[in-house]
């Protein structure tokens, strides 16, 4: 996952609808790319705008402590 770079089409697509939303509840099946999607929007967010906030929640603790490194 931290390899990647750039989204794929659909979720570029499925990014400019989420882009200037207040929350955003990501589902979709194993492998889809939620995680690199949530991070780009997550970074964009707390980059852009000053003193923003950002929450990520999941069930898997291991996928959590990953995504706070």
């Amino acid at each position: 996952m931290l390899q990647l770079e750039n989204l794929t089409r659909h979720q570029e697509e499925i990014y400019k609808q989420i882009k200037h939303k207040k929350r955003i509840d990501i589902r979709a099946p194993a492998g889809a790319g939620k995680t690199f999607l949530a991070l780009k929007a997550m970074f964009e967010l707390l980059i852009v705008e000053d003193g923003s906030k950002a929450a990520y929640v999941t069930r898997n603790e291991a996928l959590c402590l990953h995504v706070t490194k």
